[in-house]
């Protein structure tokens, strides 16, 4: 059922492409205590048809004015954009395309305002309103004044104004009564009173190139009240603002609106709320909006998906209706009065099998209802599962299969082995199949159906070959402690399972370590089995090796610490059930007597080690560190008397840890007077130590010494000999 009819939409404009962008707006204010004011401004926009150079203010610019001028200019930021839901609040019609208006949000958190005789004015204006407003004079030469006051504190204080609980509907239809809640709520449980009044002029398309100013399109600045009407086109009022029959009107009470438009066109017109505290006026709170009426097609359909026809005797309809709110349901049972439902998505249970008339009306209530009926088929559910296949071994190939599902009487069973004997079977739970003696998949299929119901499920029987057994054992007879390393490789197409024992215990893994400390005999034994595919045991094998005992390495030494000056030490043998013993002094010497001694030739640490073996060839060590200390250290005075008294006659330097040596004295000229290799020998005062006096004077000397670690030191230097 589909009706073309006329909707009233809160945005879209007739005719001019230069319409601009206001729709609408309205200014509240909550007080917070201690002069403190929290300030909402809404501002509604054509999103569609407004100027690409009118986007929603950022900032929006307020002006407060008192009796003395302004207040405060405030900028206020826009804080969200929304936009007005297509709902239109009929249920025959939907919203027609091209309809859009944006919801710009501003408010400011505690404003300061100290009272003030005469209260404030809070307003902003913005222009242009769109041109093809039917109910204006020259609609392009007005702009919109958004404005409330806060009363003088003689009437009340710390007032809030009212605000409106609803925003319009996005569009209405002709054809359908407009009714809408233009209510509003006060938070001081004020009186509120309803009317429709004028909307205001402000701003303007001039200017003088300024766009900031009172006549510019966004003056910073509002202009002082009293602010000016738009001028009505004749046959129009603010309280007739729109054509209709019955005309519109608002309920004084309420606020309710209501309305039945007949003309096309574009209107303006505004809703002033008034607030009574005992009984005298203390506010007024104003609205303004734009609507305009279009065509619009209504589309209410009824439909629904038919059902599966083998879901069951219980059935869950799918509604897919267009544009509709309420809905009636009748599923065909003759001579029944309970098989009816309101839900938009119902669940009923039929009797029994069968075919039935079900009938679906959308809206029944309104003039734009829309009736189906369709046939529907009704059959018991239907299910199968074909139950896991238990798996056989390429010597056994012989299955049975099962089956489990909801069946009727008269439902047709029929399974499909296409490599079994027999190759087909109408049993529910067929046995004793025999699938070839070769390993692999074999597929089967089970289908069961009735009337227009039919499933099929499919599953494959596996027949696998029997496991094969494969290990290794990483050891033969060894040496106390023996390290014994089982693996097992043994093969199945399906999970291998395995059971070492060893000794007293029983293991699983695939990979075991052992470490025998004792010597003896030991027997391993491992075996497989497989718990699914072709189960099998294959018996255990056994393997038997032997441990054989190990010498006890051991020595100790009569010193670990020695000097380059005294660097002898001895090995005394401390061994077990050795046969053979083999010494290791560093790298200076190796010998077969683990009794023995050593000399160190130089300073350093040294690993002394001793290395056993038996009877079976089975070894052992064991080492110790040995640190042999260089001792090194040169002093020489600086003068001798060789005058035969016995003291201080001969003139040498004092040299410890000296590898080589090599000490000269030269006179004055640079004659040598004595040369020496031996640290021991020094100079007697004679010409070659060899009894002619040397004259007394200064005399050099030089000394050349390789140290233990092979380091050369080098000396020189003046002393005196004295008679």
């Amino acid at each position: 059922m589909r009706k073309l009819l006329i909707v009233i939409s809160f945005v879209l404009a007739f005719g001019s492409a230069k319409s601009t962008h206001i729709v609408g707006g309205e200014i509240t204010y909550e007080c917070l205590g201690g002069d403190f004011y929290r300030i909402t401004l809404i501002i509604y926009r054509d999103c569609l048809n407004g100027s690409a150079g009118a986007p929603l203010d950022d900032p929006a610019f307020l002006t407060i004015r008192n009796n003395s001028g302004v207040f405060l200019r405030l900028d206020m930021p826009l804080a969200d954009t929304s936009f007005i839901p297509s709902d239109i609040n009929d249920p025959c019609f939907q919203v027609p395309s091209g309809v859009c208006v944006s919801r710009g949000y501003y408010f400011l958190d505690r404003v300061y305002l100290p009272q003030v005789a005469g209260g404030y004015t809070l307003t902003y204006q913005r222009c242009c309103r769109n041109h093809s407003i039917r109910n204006i004079l020259n609609p392009k030469d007005y702009g919109s004044t958004v404005t409330t006051n806060i009363p003088d504190p003689g009437l009340t204080t710390c007032n809030s104004s009212p605000y409106f609980v609803n925003r319009p509907p996005l569009a209405i239809c002709l054809g359908s009564e407009f009714v809408f809640d233009h209510s509003a709520l006060d938070r001081d449980g004020d009186s509120l009173t309803y009317e429709f009044c004028d909307p205001l002029h402000g701003g303007g398309s001039g200017g003088g190139g300024s766009p900031g100013s009172v006549n510019g399109p966004r003056p910073d600045t509002a202009s002082a009240p009293p602010y000016s009407p738009i001028v009505w086109a004749g046959g129009y009022s603010a309280s007739d603002p729109i054509d209709g029959n019955p005309k519109f009107s608002i309920d004084l009470k309420t606020g309710r609106i209501t309305g039945f438009p007949n003309r096309l066109g574009n209107y303006v017109f505004g809703v002033c709320v008034k607030e009574y505290r005992n009984g005298k006026l203390v506010g007024l709170t104003r609205r303004e909006y734009q609507v305009n009426v279009v065509m619009c097609l209504s589309n209410t359909q009824a439909k629904f998906e038919l059902p599966d026809p083998c879901g069951g005797l219980t059935v869950s309809f799918s509604n897919t209706s267009i544009t509709s709110r309420t809905f009636l349901w009748d599923f065909g049972l003759a001579a029944s009065t309970s098989d009816t439902s309101e839900d938009r998505i119902p669940t009923f249970t039929f009797p029994d099998t069968g075919t039935y008339n079900v009938t679906l009306i959308a809206n029944r209530q309104f003039k734009c209802a829309d009736t189906i009926q369709r046939s529907i088929r009704v059959f018991p559910s239907l299910s199968a599962e074909i139950l896991p296949i238990e798996s056989k071994c390429v010597s056994n190939p012989i299955f049975n299969f099962n089956v489990e599902g909801v069946f009727q009487p008269y439902t047709n069973l029929e399974w499909s082995m296409p490599d079994g004997k027999p190759s087909t079977s109408n049993s529910l739970n067929p046995s004793g199949i025999i699938m070839p003696a070769e390993e692999g998949y074999y597929k089967v299929s089970f289908t069961a159906s009735h009337g227009p119901c039919k499933v099929t499920k499919t599953n494959e029987a596996l027949v696998a070959p029997h496991p094969v057994l494969k290990y290794a054992i990483r050891s033969n007879d060894g040496c106390a402690p023996l390290k014994l390393q089982l693996e097992d490789y043994s093969t199945a197409w399906t999970k291998v399972h395995r059971l070492w024992q060893i000794d007293e215990l029983t293991l699983t893994d695939s990979l075991v370590q052992r470490i025998y400390e004792r010597p003896g005999i030991y027997v391993v034994g491992l075996s497989v089995y497989t718990k699914e595919g072709c189960i099998d045991t294959i018996p255990p094998v056994y393997k038997t090796f032997k441990v054989n005992p190990s010498p006890s390495s051991g020595f100790s030494l009569t010193e670990t610490e020695l000097s380059i000056f005294q660097p002898t030490t001895e090995m005394i043998d401390r061994s077990l059930g050795a046969d053979e013993c083999i010494a290791y002094f560093g790298e200076e010497k190796t010998t077969r007597n683990c009794n023995d001694q050593h000399s160190f030739t130089k300073p350093g640490i040294f690993r002394v080690s001793q290395l056993v073996k038996n009877e079976y060839g089975c070894t052992d060590t064991s080492s110790k560190l040995v640190e042999v200390k260089n001792e090194y250290a040169f002093f020489i005075p600086n003068s001798f008397t060789p005058n035969n008294d016995g003291r201080n006659e001969v003139f040498k330097p004092v040299v410890v840890g000296a590898k080589e040596y090599v000490f000269t004295v030269l006179d004055r000229w640079g004659h040598i007077v004595f040369q020496s290799e031996n640290s021991d020998e020094g100079w007697d005062g004679t010409e070659q130590n060899r009894g002619r006096p040397s004259p007394i004077g200064m005399y050099l000397y030089q000394a050349e010494v390789r140290n233990f670690l092979d380091e050369i030191k080098k000396y020189r230097g003046e002393f005196q000999l004295i008679r």
